[in-house]
């Protein structure tokens, strides 16, 4: 009973790692095949015997932006196995939460170019004590998830709040929505909205993502939606330090 209970565990421990393992290395291989694939495309499309080619203009950006939508799947691969295997370790600084907005806006530029965006951004928010980077690929994968569930045209609604000891970041779609089941299982790992499977792709694994490098942070991922088909808000809420801000020397 025991003893076979104790060793079945174990497998699985061993079977998870080699998982892991495998999913790192296989990621780090297909890094170098895509960076010459993006690489070319880049230098194809920027080509003066394509200026007038509409159609092989299209394609070529159509391999660029494959390649691109690839590149970020297996970014979310690595980060995956990496917060499995040893967790994710911050580098806290104190940083400007519209600056990390802004670059990760700047990240999910071409994404969001077909969705009508509105920014709410109080110009006194408070610095946080946070790993920028961290919050800023959190940010880009709660955009992303935006993107993805919602229709062309649609707005994206992105504000900032400072609310007593904690910072809001607010990401509110008019597309999908959730349902009750779905609220539940949102930020588990390899979840795809069932609903939406056969019009959406990626690897299931953003927000679980976003939600790790978030909880990293000493912060929460909330979601919120009135049901199917009426959207949903996604919001990262963040310790305000009421320590003083260090004097920049």
């Amino acid at each position: 009973g025991i003893s076979h209970a104790i060793s079945e565990a174990r497998m699985r421990a061993q079977t998870d790692q080699l998982r892991e393992a495998l999913i790192g290395s296989v990621s780090h291989e297909l890094r170098t095949p895509l960076a010459s694939i993006l690489g070319a495309a880049t230098v194809l499309g920027a080509a003066p015997a394509l200026k007038d080619e509409k159609n092989l203009k299209a394609l070529v950006q159509g391999v660029h932006d494959e390649a691109e939508r690839l590149n970020g799947d297996i970014q979310n691969l690595l980060d995956a196995s990496r917060i499995s295997s040893d967790g994710v370790k911050p580098h806290l600084e104190w940083a400007d939460p519209a600056d990390i907005l802004h670059s990760a806006l700047r990240r999910c530029q071409r994404r969001l170019s077909e969705r009508t965006l509105a920014i709410d951004l109080p110009q006194d928010l408070p610095l946080i004590h946070v790993d920028a980077v961290l919050v800023q690929q959190a940010l880009v994968q709660i955009i992303d998830n935006a993107v993805k569930y919602s229709q062309e045209g649609t707005r994206i609604t992105i504000s900032a709040q400072a609310h007593g000891d904690r910072l809001l970041i607010s990401v509110r779609d008019e597309g999908a929505g959730l349902s009750e089941a779905e609220k539940a299982t949102i930020f588990g790992r390899f979840v795809r909205g069932e609903r939406l499977s056969a019009t959406t792709s990626g690897s299931g694994l953003g927000l679980w993502i976003a939600s790790a490098f978030v909880t990293a942070n000493g912060g929460k991922l909330k979601a919120v939606s009135e049901g199917p088909g009426l959207g949903a808000t996604l919001t990262v809420e963040l310790p305000v330090t009421q320590t003083a801000v260090p004097q920049l020397e």
